[in-house]
């Protein structure tokens, strides 16, 4: 196996996928480790971890589960969470990208946007300008969740497809 320049961590969801090809578009090597069991085989998958010096992303989207996922990574020995922007999205120069965040293909982040640790932006996923999205959240797949100008998405939580907040919104858990 050539040397990965990327870990996957938890990638017993089909979304590891995305994950995966982003990184390829990339150019990225990966290879996937599987925390709690039942990833696809045809994933390229290692069975120990043995490259604490690796960056990692998370593989997986659910918003809880990526926070469980964060702290196992760190439980194991990880150490450097570090964020992936698919090459199809559009992230505003002035937009803050977090360490363990993964921005989809085909997503869009406004401008003076702050994407905390973590956070999960899904594929055609729509923030708007001026936005803090906390520890954890995910937006919706497919149909753009679309979050205006300016809104705060806590810790842990879901924008659902068609997800749309009015301007001011704080959502918290």
């Amino acid at each position: 196996m050539v040397n990965p320049e990327m870990l996957l961590f938890g990638v017993a969801s089909p979304y590891a996928w995305d994950v995966l090809e982003s990184a390829r578009r990339l150019e990225l090597v990966a290879v996937c480790f599987d925390n709690v069991g039942g990833a696809d085989s045809r994933l390229p998958l290692i069975d120990q971890l043995s490259m604490p010096s690796v960056p990692f992303i998370l593989g997986i989207s659910s918003a809880v589960n990526r926070v469980l996922a964060a702290r196992d990574a760190f439980g194991r020995g990880l150490s450097i969470p570090t964020s992936m922007i698919d090459p199809t999205a559009t992230v505003a120069s002035t937009s803050v990208v977090g360490h363990g965040s993964y921005v989809n293909a085909g997503a869009v982040v406004a401008s003076n946007t702050r994407i905390t640790c973590h956070v999960n932006v899904n594929r055609s996923a729509s923030v708007g300008h001026d936005n803090v999205l906390a520890f954890g959240p995910r937006s919706g797949p497919a149909r753009p969740s679309l979050v205006p100008f300016p809104s705060r998405v806590g810790h842990s939580l879901v924008l659902a497809r068609w997800s749309c907040l009015d301007e001011l919104s704080q959502l918290r858990r």
